[in-house]
């Protein structure tokens, strides 16, 4: 058998733990495998060292690297050496790595640790893979089978289809023909939806005619400027309902709106603190009034 020694010559330390990492368990064959040597150290001494790795003959050695840290912890010297190894394996196979031999002067450290690594060839799938792929070709034919014949449970399923997609066709059809007939329906169906808008709001206005005598003149402009706001609102004012009465001024257009003229007033009013006479409050009810039946 071949033993294979790496040597160094550092600072190394009386020994403390060893610790033996790979990368990978499964390459294929060209594929780089990394092993790394930890060994933990605290007492400093010059001092050559060895590394035995008597199961190398199946690997060629790529690259390798090493590196350490020092650090004092409550006044003990501690430190880490790392010895870094990329492997490449000379053929595919199952092969195992470890021991991995440590050798200084009079002693000896073995890690017993051992890996299989498995190297496939780049043409051969793995057997983890054949048994998974057989696995999934297996399940797929169950679920062949467990499929129902719906040829023989239902045989008038595709005429059906069939009649259904002609049925779906000639509507669509009976659509496009009385597409002019549908546009003046809508626009029929607008103006039921404005109107119906309009008779709501001359409702609403005509309730809080009813209370001019039961609220203040504060509390009555709050409710009236609500109602015109949401006037506002339906005619394009998008933001009329929380905006203020500089914001709705930059809305463009709105210079021209008979509705923003009456809000601009009855807005003052509602802040202005002062009380207004009922006379005041029933002209203001009779311009929303009249912008409505316009």
């Amino acid at each position: 058998m071949l033993l294979f020694f790496i040597f160094w010559s550092k600072f190394v330390f009386a020994w403390g733990d060893i610790n033996v990492e790979i990368s990978q368990s499964e390459l294929l064959l060209g594929e780089s495998l990394k092993l790394q040597i930890q060994l933990d150290t605290t007492t400093i001494q010059d001092w050559d060292i060895s590394i035995g790795l008597e199961w190398i003959e199946n690997f060629q050695i790529f690259s390798q690297s090493q590196g350490y840290n020092f650090e004092s912890i409550n006044g003990q010297a501690q430190s880490r050496l790392v010895y870094t190894l990329d492997l490449r394996a000379i053929q595919a196979g199952v092969f195992t790595l470890g021991p991995v031999k440590i050798l200084g002067l009079e002693e000896e450290i073995i890690d017993d640790e051992t890996f299989e690594i498995q190297v496939n060839d780049s043409l051969i799938p793995s057997k983890q893979e054949e048994e998974k792929e057989d696995m999934n070709t297996q399940d797929t034919s169950d679920i062949e089978q467990l499929k129902p014949d719906r040829s023989e449970k239902f045989p008038l399923i595709g005429f059906i289809g069939i009649v259904g997609i002609c049925i779906t066709l000639f509507y669509m059809f009976l659509q496009y023909a009385l597409f002019p007939k549908n546009t003046k329906n809508n626009e029929h169906n607008l103006e039921k939806e404005t109107i119906s808008f309009d008779e709501e709001m001359i409702e609403s206005f005509q309730k809080l005619e009813k209370k001019l005598g039961e609220i203040s003149s504060q509390k009555f402009f709050r409710k009236y400027n609500i109602l015109l706001r949401k006037m506002l609102l339906h005619y394009g004012v998008s933001d009329a309902l929380t905006a203020t009465l500089s914001e709705i001024k930059k809305h463009p257009d709105i210079s021209d709106n008979a509705i923003f003229e009456v809000f601009k007033k009855s807005y003052n009013h509602e802040y202005s603190g002062k009380e207004k006479t009922l006379l005041t409050r029933k002209k203001y009810i009779e311009k929303a009034m009249n912008l409505l039946k316009k």
